[in-house]
């Protein structure tokens, strides 16, 4: 099978068997792979917003892609717009972000979706972002374990789990 793309940092895998791959860095590619070649997707803008980068994606268990992404602003002294988006065959859905800097996207084997960023975790209700706890941290990678845990670190150090909800 061909490589995706230079620096692949993530895979995911949808039920239908669909791969796809993150670049990585600070790219605005995802890539696409239907069993046969690698489509590179997303690569100007997100449900028509503007796409800087991709930051983070992830799988839900429906087989929905999740993507978090910075946008550009006209003001070049600003922190780029984050957003996220969810796949659902061919429609993207935009979330809009509550945290000004947000790092982390992960989604638990319930479906559960989870974000951190630069003024703590946020888990998603099904129409929007909802403030989940550590207000005031800036956690930058989150994880979900089997167990429905989550687990992430802070910008300044130190591992946390948080019971499954």
């Amino acid at each position: 099978m061909p490589a995706p793309a230079s620096g692949a940092q993530w895979l995911g895998i949808l039920p239908d068997g669909t791969i796809w791959a993150h670049e990585g860095g600070w790219v605005r590619v995802l890539a696409r792979f239907d069993g046969t070649a690698w489509t590179k997707e997303l690569q100007e803008s997100v449900a028509g917003r503007p796409l800087e980068w991709v930051e983070r994606a992830d799988v839900d268990a429906d087989g929905h892609l999740w993507v978090l992404w910075a946008a550009p602003t006209q003001d070049e002294n600003a922190l780029p717009v984050r957003a996220t988006a969810r796949l659902d065959g061919d429609v993207w859905t935009v979330f809009e972000v509550p945290a000004a800097w947000p790092d982390g996207l992960a989604v638990g084997p319930d479906g559960s979706a989870w974000l951190g960023g630069d003024d703590g975790l946020y888990r998603f209700d099904g129409n929007a972002w909802e403030p989940a706890g550590f207000v005031g941290s800036y956690l930058v990678p989150v994880d979900v374990a089997a167990d429905g845990a989550v687990w992430f670190t802070t910008y300044f150090g130190g591992l946390y789990r948080m019971p499954a909800p």
